[in-house]
């Protein structure tokens, strides 16, 4: 059953051996050889999960990507503005694929953002199998657009016709997976607070509640999010308040975050505040349609 193997995979799967020879248990530690950044396509690709991605703002595995061919999945760890992603390729059919090629593209300013390394994969996945593959990532700078996996084979369809597949899909890479999070007491949350006062270091958005306002379901949200999930923090017990570091190669940037609910309208105000303005408006605008 590729399902089950592929969404509890064991950490112990993820061990590969290097060209040269020397055992990659940890590739967040020796990150890679050369950073080389994969193909940079265009900003135009047109993506298969784009309208799903961001369910892995709040989680580190599952699916991708799945039709009755193939199923894509995936499974993130990540260290300070070090990543590594581990891609699980399955075939559901009943005959190998061939010419089987994984690439990743950060198109664009992403390029220069967020490097990539993808490991090699075999070109031939046999029927029921699935392979892994390893994709590091190092985080530069802020980016606001996720990297896309290209992902293409030869099969063999039910009707014993050979058919190509190929398809685009964005990688569960956002700039919140490299949030460290921060304990802080109340008076330490607030007088931080205070001190990103800027109009330009905080962002605000008031919405709609898009699903029920569950308190539990938003804490499950929020505590997957990186930062750090405080409570008896805010003076009013209704809201919620998050603290944590970004982590990029050119700076740590400390973010918090304040989500107020208002029941009987059925409302949210969400605000970001942070040292980088950019990361505050980002943040926020990933947020907002989650709640």
């Amino acid at each position: 059953d590729v399902s089950a193997k592929l969404i509890d995979v064991d950490t112990t799967t993820s061990s590969t051996v290097n060209t040269n020879g020397t055992s990659n248990t940890n590739p967040l530690v020796d990150i890679f050889g050369s950073t080389q950044n994969g193909t940079n396509h265009t900003n135009d690709v047109a993506v298969q999960n784009a309208q799903d991605i961001t369910k892995f703002l709040f989680k580190q595995s599952g699916v991708l990507y799945e039709d009755d061919v193939v199923q894509i999945g995936c499974k993130l760890e990540t260290r300070t503005n070090l990543a590594r992603l581990g891609m699980f390729y399955g075939n559901k059919t009943s005959a190998p694929f061939a010419d089987f090629q994984a690439t990743v593209s950060c198109p664009g300013a992403l390029a220069a953002q967020l490097l990539s390394q993808a490991k090699p994969v075999d070109s031939v996945i046999q029927a029921g199998a699935q392979v892994q593959q390893l994709i590091n990532f190092i985080c530069v700078n802020v980016f606001e657009k996720p990297p896309v996996a290209h992902v293409t084979f030869n099969y063999v369809a039910k009707d014993g016709s050979r058919q190509a597949f190929s398809k685009s899909l964005y990688l569960p890479m956002f700039i919140s997976k490299f949030f460290e999070p921060t304990d802080m007491t109340s008076e330490q949350f607030f007088n931080r607070w205070k001190q990103l006062s800027q109009p330009t270091q905080e962002s605000q958005q008031i919405f709609p509640a898009a699903q029920p306002m569950d308190n539990e379901a938003v804490k499950t949200k929020l505590a997957g999010l990186g930062s750090k999930l405080l409570t008896d923090v805010d003076p009013n017990p209704e809201n919620f308040v998050c603290a944590g570091i970004v982590h990029t190669q050119t700076q740590q940037i400390g973010t918090l975050v304040r989500l107020e609910p208002n029941k009987q309208a059925k409302m949210y105000r969400l605000t970001v505040r942070s040292s980088r303005d950019i990361l505050a408006k980002h943040i926020c605008e990933l947020l907002s349609p989650q709640f």
